[in-house]
């Protein structure tokens, strides 16, 4: 899976974007700063593709994640651990109705890019991942903590205290205190928190550039959360997953840099 990531060339044309090519940032430019991607219209974080003729302003330029930018260049089907046997392709609208595509990852609606498989699911429709999903690896390590990605999962979310049907994924955490599972979902909305407490403050900390400084490695963002105001979803994911906390908002950020060295090769 890491595949999309390797070696990304620093310019490239895109059919969602034909009228510009699209150039590579990354976390050393000066510019670089939290931004929503124009393809999966989910937030991202460090390298991406973006299009400096569409103007400076966040709010004019075009934005995709590398993984996003990449996919049908390089591999538009995919395959998943979870998803045996099926495969998925990548497709720049959700399959009709478009307003009622569910990722069957995280049970969240699907606003843009996305991976399908024709293949019926439960349910009786085919199966639809977000590519922040497609994506996620079935185990991440670090510093002697692991986190194993499951199908389902009938035990409450230590996160949001709730259970769900079974259905959506979860990280299971083993540690000290005991096992812990976390819902994709839950650790999605708590990214998305991050997210937006470091965005915000940009314009309450002397601009982008003090912004820059904290976000060139998620640690630094976890620290500039820490010292906000926030729920305690917040302090209760990062005790639970302690180090490996910040792998996983990598990887839903689409921020290759902290999280290829803490998945085991064969993903």
């Amino acid at each position: 899976m890491t595949k999309l990531f390797e070696d990304p060339p620093p310019e490239i044309a895109h059919t969602a974007h034909p009228a510009h090519k699209l150039k590579l940032v990354t976390s050393d430019d000066a510019h670089a700063a939290p931004f929503k991607c124009d393809g999966c219209n989910e937030p991202g974080n460090g390298p991406r593709y973006t299009c400096d003729d569409c103007g400076s302003s966040h709010s004019r330029r075009f934005d995709l994640h590398t993984r996003c930018a990449l996919a049908e260049s390089r591999k538009d089907t995919i395959e998943h651990p979870l998803f045996r046997n099926r495969v998925f392709k990548f497709r720049q609208q959700p399959p009709p109705p478009v307003n009622g595509t569910i990722c069957d990852a995280c049970g969240e609606p699907a606003h843009g890019f996305v991976y399908h498989c024709s293949e019926k699911n439960k349910g009786g429709g085919g199966l639809d991942l977000h590519p922040c999903c497609a994506t996620l690896p079935e185990r991440i390590c670090k510093d002697g903590h692991a986190l194993v990605l499951r199908p389902s999962t009938s035990r409450r979310c230590c996160i949001c205290g709730h259970r769900d049907d079974g259905r959506y994924w979860a990280y299971r955490f083993e540690g000290e205190d005991g096992v812990d599972d976390m819902h994709v979902a839950c650790l999605k909305k708590t990214a998305y928190q991050i997210w937006e407490t470091a965005y915000e403050n940009q314009y309450h900390s002397g601009g982008a550039q003090n912004l820059h400084v904290g976000l060139t490695d998620i640690d630094g963002l976890l620290q500039i959360c820490k010292n906000s105001q926030t729920s305690g979803g917040l302090d209760q994911f990062i005790r639970i997953a302690g180090s490996v906390a910040s792998i996983i908002i990598a990887i839903i950020f689409a921020n290759p840099a902290a999280l290829i060295s803490a998945i085991p090769k064969k993903y």
